[in-house]
């Protein structure tokens, strides 16, 4: 997908305007905050349901792997997080099994159903990884639809297997595709899909770097590029007032306004990190 691209040189910058494949002008933008706290909306499940039905293939793309970003009591407000790193813990199940897991440190650590620090039975969940949305999915289509997860989990643990992997990847030897961002690569795949979904997408939140919103707007250009000319791309975000929906496809406004907001706020490269 085309990125901002600044060279710097002794005599100032220069900005590429790469050239990107013919794909869908527009796509739609969901509200993810009238989801009622399901991973994904009403207008992706019936475009999930229909091109099964149609035998489309859909693509998922969603934040993180696991099952859950975080766990918390709703009676005293206790957080799931890492002894050592102070941060959230993340939720996984495997087998029906659920653990905790720091994405830092990597430590394991049990799961109980009942709050560690009231013993209440309220315990909740924030966030939805690949895990998660394969479970929601598979709850929705039929039993007989296949349903490929794909993160660096999976991949780490296909060593050995990883030929088989790639060649239901490269094959599309699946129904539904669900997986993180390392799927937004076209070599990938023999075929475009009919649909593609950007499952919790919220630049302020996911990014908190200089350049967040490029790599935003450059995930949408991948998705756009991974999808069929008459197909869809669905964008899922709680933030949809923000400005860098209203771009659409403007690629040239994006950089334009893009440039502007380095200036304005001194961020690369008008300045020197």
């Amino acid at each position: 997908a085309p990125s901002l691209g600044i060279i710097i040189s002794d005599s100032g910058f220069e900005i590429l305007n790469p050239e990107y494949k013919s794909c869908p002008q527009f796509y739609s933008v969901i509200d993810a905050k009238n989801n009622d706290f399901k991973p994904l909306s009403s207008t992706s499940l019936n475009a999930l349901s229909e091109n099964y039905n149609k035998g489309d293939k859909t693509l998922v793309i969603c934040n993180a792997k696991g099952f859950a970003f975080k766990s918390f009591c709703s009676v005293c407000g206790w957080v799931g997080k890492c002894d050592k790193c102070g941060i959230n813990l993340r939720l996984y199940n495997e087998d029906g099994v659920y653990y905790y897991k720091c994405p830092l440190c990597l430590k394991r650590k049990n799961y109980e159903s009942k709050c560690p620090s009231c013993k209440a039975d309220m315990l909740k969940t924030g966030g939805h990884g690949t895990q998660k949305i394969v479970q929601f999915i598979s709850e929705v289509l039929p039993p007989e639809a296949s349903i490929l997860r794909v993160d660096s989990d999976i991949i780490k643990k296909s060593v050995k297997g990883e030929d088989e992997l790639y060649k239901k990847l490269i094959i599309g030897n699946y129904n539904v595709l669900v997986g993180t961002s390392i799927l937004l690569s076209p070599p990938l795949y023999s075929k475009p899909f009919k649909t593609v979904i950007l499952a919790g997408l919220n630049p302020n939140t996911c990014y908190h770097e200089f350049d967040e919103s490029e790599k935003a707007f450059q995930k949408i250009l991948s998705a756009m590029s991974l999808a069929e000319t008459t197909g869809t791309v669905i964008v899922e975000t709680l933030e949809p007032e923000n400005t860098l929906f209203s771009y659409k496809m403007d690629y040239d406004k994006f950089l334009l306004d893009e440039i502007e907001t380095r200036k304005f706020f001194c961020y690369p490269p008008f300045c020197s990190l």
